[in-house]
């Protein structure tokens, strides 16, 4: 070890290496973007086609279908999911990690190009989007005016916000809520058309005729070349009304005011938005998959910070920056928290300013080798980084202040010499080191797994295992180094000199933590433990037996896991889902939205209420002052009869879930599955709900036409069809120019359900009424066709009571009662599947974990049988933690199960300290090869100090994560596994590891 030398011995060297670490890792912490959580790679990309007037099965049928197979040629393809309503196909399209989604939109574009080519004219160009299909805004924002009605502030919203936030990069799409759409609709008298002989056909291309821009080609003049332009553009509403308009026969001359009604902002209101009851208009703005959602924020607040209209106010009624940077704060606090309780524990626990200053420069030192590898590696700041560096904190100053309680344990005397330094810090070298690896490599294998279900802990164990070799390189370095140049410039090694000191112990500042520590130090470690521990040491039958009751034990937990989904943010956000019956209208909607929002005021816990009223459901984003949460809300709120208020996450999953998807040809006979498949799953008591993400078939009329009577007539059907929709639809006849391009529609009046059957029909100077060539009949249709990878299908959300192991078993057992009809599937959602996944991937990866320890221990102390003594820590600190688990009624997840698998790798630390010194005790005996009880107690009475500190100063950077949200609920059971496996192992290692040694001296060693 001849590095310890050089770096002891060469000061300034070592001030130098130390300075351009912590300089550089400052430069790189400053740097450093933030983010909630890491690119997991859930790349996605929506492709939303528009085709007004037509039912769900007939844009299935002319879109979606065509579309989905053009797509499904492309490479990386996850998942394909598609929706087909009313105008409207939208398909959902997820990709590998590894997918260049860039490039894969101009794949897309390429693909369904020439299927556009076969599209009806009157449907509308694909839209394609860079977004997750999980269609959560990242920013609302609302526009209110006591000046402009809801349809000139919608006009604002559409003209003005939406060009210029659509133009920040990351955001894929902007919807607007609240107001009427602004079109131009000119709404014709049927009966004095026909009266006089004006067609809708001839209306609408008089409409066309008198609206167009178009190029006559060039006029050559002697000296000059002249660009024909003929130009016939409506500018004004009034001339619009006062278009000349022949009828077809007679030469009777009329203006389109004469025959049909003009309005303005006439579209059809497709929603509405209000915020505390009242109505506004709202921008709904989504982020592109790949984007970080504290930069867009940002953007779109300093835009429209910009945007500045008289007698307008925009205000921001969600934003999701503010949970993220909530998030990120909590954690910050817990960081900094964690290592102002590290510093203090070691400096009450050493006593010694000079050794408190060698062990407390492993932090800075790691935190800014931390900050040097994520800059390096291109990652963010975000819950896991900071998490990680939380977890770090309390391990980081393990191995240095071993290193120093050894170099000042063997000093005769206040002054330490260079050779003495150097020899204590070079005994402790392979137990540092072994110790250091049995660390390292129990994350090392979820460096090289690639699946999304452990994609976040990827960042969480590349930050742990830098911070773990940094605090290496500072306890073999910098600490014999730090000792050596405080000594030189002569630092007190005692603090009774320092004022600030001198002043904490008069006054008595930290008299609790004080004395706690000081019980810890002179009874736990010392007095009851040896006590214990000769007991034991005569009664290992005794010992065994308790060991034993021990692990049985554990049955009583273990019967009581339940896996539950993580969560990030804090819930000062709420948010709900009303659905309302099938066929509902906006206006029903609205209503029912107004009950519920009601009955939120007058909750005091919720200060604020953003909804969202659409057709058949409505949203609700709640901002609540933290003392409530969705269960209780769900509580306290009625809701109508035949309608259903749902509580869901963020992105509008619901929570806990289980998504089960059944696939089929026809969509009567996957409901009609889904039905029982759900009524059987309710005999079974083990669910909490089940919700449809279908709803019954809404009301529809049918016109059948009879081809014999049509033919008599005349008519074809296709032009009656046309007529029809013309009447009652009105197609996107031509575009009216003001500061943008606005649709010019062209309808009949209003029919009602009583009148359809009335409508005439002109054709070739002939009156046909609709009763004579059609039979209209009510029927049910579907609101909605679904496809999941191109095959139709339903799903439906199962909230379960039980574990989610036990939960499959239920599900499985009852697919199997079901009849299932040939060409028809039952699956599990990709929520689902990803979770079972991650479980096994982490069961498998801790027993990776336990085996990799053992191959570092055997290496490390060349020996096949010393680390057998060594690994039953692991189980018994599992134990402790499941029962800590158990008793503060901590939820199972991914990351409590990874707290169990870095416990394999620390609780080691303890007995490998032990083991190792029992060894070296050995190897300087002359005559005797055996320890005898004297010499446990003798070694643990020395190494049990510290053990004691290494443990408790993990455990306080641990604990600001458990008393602290954070941001995530992810965390705390994380950190109790932790903090109750080192506790409880701490202990038994030093009252087991003797006794096991003992046994295996022995045998192996006499």
């Amino acid at each position: 070890m001849n590095s310890i030398q050089y770096f002891v011995t060469h000061k300034i060297t070592t001030l130098m290496l130390f300075l351009s670490v912590m300089a550089t890792g400052l430069f790189a912490f400053i740097s450093l973007p933030s983010s909630l959580l890491p690119d997991t790679g859930n790349y996605g990309i929506i492709i939303v086609v528009r085709y007004p007037g037509q039912s769900p099965y007939k844009i299935e049928e002319i879109i979606t279908n065509p579309l989905e197979d053009a797509i499904s040629t492309i490479g990386g393809i996850e998942e394909i999911i598609s929706s087909s309503n009313d105008n409207e196909a939208r398909i959902y399209i997820t990709f590998e990690r590894e997918a260049n989604l860039q490039f894969k939109a101009y794949e897309i574009h390429e693909k369904i190009e020439p299927v556009r080519a076969m599209f009806p004219k009157d449907v509308n160009e694909p839209e394609i989007y860079l977004q997750g299909n999980d269609y959560a805004p990242v920013m609302v924002i609302g526009l209110s005016s006591t000046t402009y009605s809801l349809n000139k502030l919608r006009d604002i919203a559409e003209g003005i916000f939406k060009r210029h936030i659509e133009r920040i990069e990351g955001v894929s799409q902007i919807e607007i809520g609240g107001g009427n759409k602004r079109e131009i609709h000119i709404t014709v008298d049927n009966n004095y058309c026909i009266a006089h002989n004006i067609s809708l056909e001839h209306v609408t291309k008089q409409i066309q005729n008198n609206n167009f821009i178009s190029s006559a080609g060039i006029l050559h003049d002697f000296m000059t070349d002249y660009t024909l332009r003929l130009k016939s553009r409506f500018f004004t509403l009034d001339q619009i009304k006062n278009l000349p308009l022949l009828s077809t026969s007679g030469g009777l001359s009329a203006r389109i005011d004469q025959i049909a009604c003009v309005t303005d902002y006439a579209g059809e209101q497709d929603s509405l938005s209000r915020y505390n009851t009242r109505e506004q208009v709202s921008l709904y703005i989504y982020k592109t998959s790949t984007a970080n959602p504290i930069d867009v924020c940002r953007h779109i607040t300093n835009t429209i910070a910009q945007c500045t209209i008289p007698e307008v106010t925009a205000h921001i009624t969600y934003n999701s920056a503010e949970e993220i940077q909530q998030a990120l704060h909590n954690l910050y606090i817990s960081c900094i928290a964690g290592i102002i309780l590290t510093m203090l524990i070691v400096f009450l626990f050493l006593k010694n300013l000079q050794a408190t200053i060698a062990v407390i420069i492993a932090i800075p030192f790691s935190l800014m080798a931390i900050a040097l590898y994520v800059y390096s590696v291109g990652i963010t700041l975000n819950v896991i980084t900071l998490s990680a560096i939380a977890i770090a904190t309390g391990m980081v100053v393990d191995n240095s202040i071993i290193v120093i309680e050894t170099i000042f344990s063997h000093s005769g005397s206040n002054t330490i010499s260079d050779e003495h330094i150097i020899t204590s810090t070079k005994q402790l070298t392979r137990a540092l080191l072994a110790s250091s690896l049995t660390t390292i490599v129990i994350f090392v294998p979820v460096l090289l797994l690639k699946t999304k279900s452990t994609a976040l802990f990827t960042q969480l164990s590349g930050t742990v295992i830098v911070a773990i070799c940094a605090s290496f390189i500072v306890a073999i370095i910098f600490v014999p180094w730090c000792l050596r140049v405080t000594s030189s410039i002569h630092i007190l090694t005692t603090t009774s000199h320092i004022p600030v000191i001198q002043h904490v112990s008069r006054h008595n500042i930290c008299p609790l933590i004080t004395s706690i520590l000081k019980i810890c130090r002179q009874y736990l470690a010392i007095r009851y433990c040896n006590t214990i521990m000769e007991y034991f040491f005569n009664n290992q039958k005794k010992l065994y037996s308790i060991l034993l009751l021990l692990v049985l034990s554990a049955i009583i937990p273990i019967t009581k896991i339940n896996f539950k989904d993580i969560s990030f943010t804090n819930e000062c956000k709420i948010f709900a889902r009303l659905e309302m019956p099938s066929g509902s209208s906006l206006q029903a909607t609205a209503q029912a939205a107004f009950y519920i929002e009601k009955q939120l005021h007058a909750i005091k816990a919720v200060k604020n209420i953003s909804t969202r009223i659409q057709q058949e459901h409505a949203e609700f984003i709640m901002d609540t002052d933290g003392t409530t949460n969705a269960d209780i809300l769900k509580s306290q709120i009625k809701t109508q009869p035949d309608t259903s208020l749902i509580f869901t996450t963020t992105d509008g999953t619901f929570k806990n879930e289980i998504e089960v998807i059944i696939k089929g040809r026809d969509v009567a006979v996957i409901r009609q599955l889904a039905y029982t498949f759900a009524g059987k799953l309710q005999q079974s008591q083990a669910i909490e709900d089940i919700i449809y993400h279908f709803k019954d078939e809404r009301p529809e009329l049918v016109i059948q036409f009879d081809r014999m009577k049509c033919s008599y007539s005349g008519i074809p059907i296709a032009y009656a069809g046309n007529y029809i929709r013309s009447l009652c639809y009105g197609p996107v006849v031509t575009k009216y120019i003001d500061d943008r391009e606005i649709d010019v529609r062209v309808k009949g009046q209003y029919v009602s359900f009583d009148e359809i059957e009335n409508i005439v029909l002109p054709f070739d100077n002939k009156i046909i009424p609709l009763k004579n060539i059609a039979t209209i009949t009510t029927s049910k249709t579907v609101n909605t066709v679904w496809h999941h990878d191109k095959m139709r299908a339903e799903t439906i959300s199962i909230v379960p009571n039980v574990p989610y192991y036990k939960m499959e078993k239920i599900l499985q057992n009852t697919i199997k009662q079901l009849s299932i009809p040939e060409g028809y599937y039952i699956e599990y959602g990709k929520t689902f599947v990803q979770q079972k996944q991650s479980i096994t991937y982490m069961v498998l990866y801790i027993c990776i974990a336990v085996v990799l320890v053992y191959m570092v221990i055997a290496s490390i102390f060349e020996s096949f049988t010393v680390p057998l003594i060594i690994i039953p820590s692991i189980p018994i600190s599992w134990i402790f933690a499941l029962w800590a688990l158990y008793l503060f009624n901590i939820e199972y997840n991914v990351a409590t199960l990874m707290g169990f698998v870095v416990l394999a790798g620390i609780v080691v630390n303890n007995a490998i300290l032990l083991i190792d010194s029992y060894l070296q005790k050995i190897k300087g005996f002359k005559k005797k090869k055996f320890l005898l009880l004297n010499d446990y107690k003798e070694i643990n009475q020395k190494r049990s100090n510290p053990m004691l500190i290494t443990t408790i100063t993990t455990v306080t950077g641990l604990l600001p994560l458990v008393i602290s949200s954070g941001g995530s609920h992810l965390w705390q059971g994380f950190a109790i596994t932790i903090i109750a496996g080192l506790c409880g192992s701490f202990v038994c290692i030093l009252i087991m590891t003797h006794v096991v040694f003992n046994y295996y001296q022995r045998k192996f060693m006499i």
